[in-house]
């Protein structure tokens, strides 16, 4: 049990015990940060009711319960962590129950890489859901377009160039790696965007 699961949820009452569900019985799951940000609907209750029901929940807030945006949410999530790995997951998805097979042993037996992505699925709850995605998005695309990138420059090449639609949620990272390159999603970025602080 290694893994840290930050989960940053603003609203998300209606998803919030499916996606805990999909992450709370894998095996590399050492903790889920649940990290409200200033919900005004009943999730962070119903997420201090997760956190009684199951002991790797751990709940946090901003400070006063301010709504700060995904990005902060997930930098508060990374400043508590104590797995040696960290990924993520938004409140709406869900985990597959084989998600971190791949990127712990990978990890584990590269200790020249900082991290791991992996691909993404999109499921549809109905028809009305799925042409309203396409209206939106309009591509179902779920991970790196084919291109060889070095591995030295992987990083750098996801956040500066377009190399297809890439999901915060596919990231397996070491923590050590985010303190040490002082690594963090930027605050001004509500949503969510990863920079290393060289290139801001």
């Amino acid at each position: 049990m290694i893994v840290s699961v930050i989960v940053p949820v603003f609203n998300g009452e209606k998803y919030l015990s499916k996606c805990i569900e999909s992450i709370i019985t894998l095996p590399e799951v050492l903790e889920i940060l649940i990290v409200d940000d200033g919900s005004t609907d009943q999730s962070l209750k119903l997420a201090h009711q997760l956190s009684v029901k199951h002991d790797k929940i751990k709940v946090l807030t901003h400070e006063n319960n301010l709504n700060l945006g995904s990005s902060s949410s997930k930098n508060l999530g990374i400043k508590h962590a104590l797995g040696e790995f960290i990924s993520f997951l938004d409140v709406d998805d869900l985990y597959l129950p084989n998600r971190f097979t791949f990127s712990v042993s990978h990890l584990l037996s590269r200790p020249d890489i900082d991290g791991v992505y992996e691909s993404l699925g999109t499921f549809f709850e109905n028809e009305t859901a799925k042409v309203k995605y396409y209206q939106q998005n309009k591509t179902e695309i779920t991970g790196i377009k084919n291109e060889k990138i070095p591995s030295n420059k992987l990083f750098e090449t996801i956040i500066l160039k377009n190399v297809g639609w890439v999901q915060v949620n596919c990231w397996t990272l070491k923590r050590k790696s985010l303190l040490e390159k002082n690594i963090l999603f930027d605050p001004i970025l509500r949503q969510a965007d990863m920079q290393e602080k060289k290139l801001q």
